[in-house]
Order: C-alpha cells, then structure tokens, then sequence
C-alpha cells in the first residue's frame, strides 16, 4: 500500500480508490542538475578527454639496429 500524493489517503493499485489520481512508482524524477554538478561534470570531461589525447599522441618507433646492421656499419 501506498499514500496517494494527492489526498494522502492509503491506496493500491496504480489509481487511489478515493480521488483516482494516479500513483506513480519507482519512477525517479529527473530534475535539471545544479550549476556546480554541471560544472563539475564539465572538468571531468575535459580531464577524460585531455588524458585520452595524450594518450592517442603518435610516438615514432625507434630504430632498432640488429647486429648484421651493426656489423655493415662498422665495416663502411
């Protein structure tokens, strides 16, 4: 059993038998966030996305020199 929002009543079922307001359950309202969530979103993202570009940079590949390379540049 659940309280009605409207007349406060208990009730079951998805309307309240008295008023027949519709009950809503488990469904979580999503509000507009705040200034300070939103911009505390918007640092993370631009750490992610910093992180991820170093991440992404090109490094040459080094030479790596064998030792049949190394013997023909002794010789010459």
């Amino acid at each position: 059993m659940f309280r009605c929002p409207n007349c406060g009543l208990k009730a079951s079922g998805d309307y309240c038998q008295w008023c027949h307001y519709p009950i809503l359950r488990g469904v979580p309202k999503r509000g507009r966030k705040s200034k300070k969530q939103e911009a505390a979103e918007a640092r993370e993202r631009a750490q992610r996305e910093a992180v991820e570009a170093k991440e992404a940079e090109v490094v040459p590949p080094t030479r790596v020199i064998t030792s049949k390379a190394a013997n023909r540049l002794e010789r010459h």
